[in-house]
């Protein structure tokens, strides 16, 4: 387990966005949480290379939340228990989903042995289209991801478009992990900005 007190300076010296504390508080947790995942996993029974890939993508985003989060601890020689905490309920919410993952349903798809199908089961007054994003919600995403600095919008798509997880990325740039994380972060504010303005 890392020195606490070096710990602490290391968050502080990461809060002030400086990209060598980050690379070096990364590689001081890396191995601890990513093994802890993929042990947390291994006990729920998932095994194998499906376990290691839903153990990179976790840890990806513990990394994630912890780069968008980290302003907000207090006390930065807590970092170790807070660290630990967002690893937990990452692990929790992924496991939730995974568990409640079906299949997709169509509205074609039958209920009854009458020959009913889902549509039929739709209140009238529900406008199911009006329910999914509109083309015009869509087109003013784009059009906001177009706008990014050209750096954030390469993120942007790599990770959200094409599923390409920070460490990948980070690989791909040869930028550290935080920073990759601290790009998304920043993008992601932009675009709530200006999707919120609408």
């Amino acid at each position: 387990m890392p020195d606490i007190e070096e710990t602490a300076g290391l968050v502080k010296r990461c809060i002030r966005n400086d990209e060598k504390a980050w690379n070096e508080l990364y590689i001081k947790y890396e191995k601890m949480i990513y093994y802890w995942i993929l042990n947390t996993l291994a006990q729920k029974g998932r095994q194998g290379r499906a376990a290691q890939e839903d153990a990179e993508e976790i840890f990806c985003t513990v990394w994630l939340k912890v780069v968008e989060k980290l302003g907000t601890l207090n006390a930065p020689e807590k970092f170790p228990g807070w660290l630990k905490i967002t690893a937990v309920r990452t692990v929790q919410d992924f496991l939730r989903r995974a568990n409640t993952r079906k299949r997709d349903i169509s509205l074609e798809d039958p209920v009854g042995e009458d020959g009913a199908i889902m549509a039929d089961l739709i209140p009238s007054d529900i406008d199911v289209e009006a329910e999914a994003l509109s083309k015009d919600e869509i087109n003013r995403l784009n059009k906001a991801v177009s706008e990014l600095p050209e750096e954030e919008q390469f993120m942007m798509v790599q990770h959200f478009y094409y599923n390409i997880k920070l460490e990948q990325l980070s690989r791909m740039t040869g930028r550290p992990i935080g920073t990759i994380g601290s790009i998304i972060s920043r993008a992601k504010e932009r675009l709530k900005g200006v999707l919120e303005d609408g």
